[in-house]
């Protein structure tokens, strides 16, 4: 079982009874940083892992594409699926899908000895990921300076944003 803590502090508590434990370190000295602490009898070791906050690129999108359309599939299956656009070896695939597992996108279980991958984040929480990601590097997390950029440049209407306030004043 593994658990997200938020402080150094926290995975004291929360690591009994836990295999891992995850926190993220955030600031200047630091960047952004996920510390792995692994639970071994009563004492626990550090191993740092770089939290990604990149975009997918165009491959690991198609992949996590098609894993979404396809369902649970093996990294022969992906491949396959790719194939006609991504000639790839399998051990490129199984490279980026372990990236993409590392990452919090997939994960697998063993069936015999085949890997079996899932998508662990649904698309629309993606998607919300991908825009908040565009909102913090070009608009310095400011969603209305971004939503005032898209009206701007007319990829939304006024009455479209109208119309998402709705939504959003109906939600509360």
């Amino acid at each position: 079982m593994d658990v997200r803590c938020h402080s150094v502090h926290d995975w004291r508590a929360k690591i009994a009874g836990a295999e891992h434990c995850y926190f993220v370190v955030k600031g200047r000295d630091h960047g952004n940083r996920r510390w792995k602490l692994t639970r071994a009898g009563l004492s626990a070791t550090f191993s740092n892992v770089t939290l990604s906050n990149r975009q997918l690129t165009d491959l690991q999108q198609a992949i996590v594409d098609f894993i979404w359309k396809a369902g649970p599939s093996t990294a022969e299956q992906v491949r396959e699926g790719l194939a006609p656009k991504h000639e790839l070896k399998d051990s490129t695939i199984r490279t980026l899908l372990r990236r993409l597992e590392d990452r919090d996108y997939l994960t697998h279980t063993v069936d015999g000895k085949v890997f079996v991958y899932r998508a662990s984040v649904p698309p629309r929480s993606l998607a919300a990921r991908s825009v908040q990601q565009i909102i913090e590097r070009f608009w310095s997390g400011s969603a209305e300076q971004f939503l005032a950029g898209m009206v701007d440049e007319k990829v939304l209407t006024p009455a479209q944003i109208r119309k998402l306030a709705s939504k959003v004043k109906d939600r509360k």
